[in-house]
């Protein structure tokens, strides 16, 4: 026998749903379409151009979102360039270990070697300290030295370039981490919003050294060491994973 009561509440609660049905579907619908908007700017990218990684592994990634970010503002820069992402050399102390160079930048005038750290809040940190530490939500975080990290993938740059090639450590922040309290001289600490600019201004107090076939010959000196199997870099993840921060 039909429950007419029942039946007359399902109704009533069905009517009272409808347009939050309605107002969720077009939820759903916008973000779908930000989705391909943002996908489709994405495969446009001169970021995909040079790593063939797919949209939605650099959405779900930190470390790939914040060095898309970053080699978009580079590729902004109006000077001859190549760029390589994600290198990884035999570290100069031990080449049966690898250490990985987040970006290099040849231009005419000098090479730049881009530790990229997409971390937010305020971060505290001098040239000599082994380890930063930053602040996000109340919360402290401790993270290796990246100038430190950054003259151990100099080091083992200059095992396969020349030692006379001139190069520039800087390492970059996304722009929503507030370097203030960052007391360095030594090496050149930015936001990403402001790599083009920092990288503008040092090539405007350097001389021209290298040829476009100089910075062709550099470049496929390094590109074998960018062009590694998966299998590869997930071993290189896997050592790291077992080694103390200051060895990396």
């Amino acid at each position: 026998m039909i429950n007419y009561i029942l039946l007359a509440e399902q109704i009533n609660i069905i009517s009272i749903m409808a347009p939050y049905a309605k107002v969720f579907s077009l939820f759903i619908l916008l973000a779908v379409i930000i989705i391909i908007v943002k996908r489709e700017k994405y495969y446009k990218s001169e970021y995909w151009k040079i790593t063939n990684a797919n949209y939605f592994s650099i959405k779900f990634d930190k470390g790939k979102t914040g060095e898309y970010k970053t080699i978009t503002k580079i590729f902004e820069l109006p000077i001859e360039k190549k760029i390589l992402v994600n290198v990884y050399l035999p570290k100069a102390n031990d080449i049966s270990k690898t250490t990985e160079i987040d970006i290099i930048v040849i231009t005419n005038r000098a090479i730049y070697v881009i530790e990229n750290k997409n971390y937010s809040g305020k971060i505290y940190g001098t040239d000599t300290q082994s380890y930063w530490y930053y602040y996000l939500g109340g919360k402290k975080y401790k993270v290796y030295n990246p100038i430190m990290q950054n003259e151990t993938h100099i080091k083992a740059l200059k095992k396969i370039i020349s030692n006379e090639d001139l190069i520039y450590s800087i390492v970059c922040f996304n722009s929503n981490m507030n370097i203030d309290k960052i007391n360095t001289s030594s090496v050149i600490v930015c936001n990403e919003n402001n790599i083009k600019n920092t990288i503008m201004n040092i090539e405007s107090n350097l001389p021209y050294k290298y040829s476009n076939d100089d910075i062709d010959r550099i470049f496929n000196v390094i590109r074998p060491y960018n062009e590694v199997s998966d299998e590869f870099k997930q071993q290189h993840i896997d050592n790291i994973k077992k080694q103390e921060p200051n060895f990396r």
